[in-house]
């Protein structure tokens, strides 16, 4: 069973099932038929919460030039997934 997807912002959000944690990561890609500009979804499967947090900052933390970056980078990160928790436990939402 699958829990609701909780939406960290607009790049990542991320679900619970029986298994496991899935990631989802959007991005941008161009249709080869079209040439439109289509949203794309990786999805990656992680055993708890602590891997889901380590996926995702260390796919942006590559991004950082500097660790005044890092660090906010990590405090923004822990902000919005514990903004976002906390609304689906108190209220359902995702």
């Amino acid at each position: 069973m699958k829990g609701p997807k909780i939406v960290i912002n607009d790049k990542y959000s991320i679900r619970r099932t029986d298994a496991c944690w899935e990631l989802y990561e959007s991005y941008n890609k161009v249709s080869r038929a079209t040439g439109k500009v289509l949203v794309g979804e990786k999805v990656t499967y992680h055993k708890d919460i602590g891997q889901v947090c380590s996926a995702i900052l260390d796919r942006e933390a590559g991004k950082c030039l500097s660790v005044a970056e890092l660090r906010d980078l990590f405090d923004l990160a822990t902000e919005l997934l514990s903004k976002q928790l906390r609304k689906v436990v108190e209220g359902g939402e995702s």
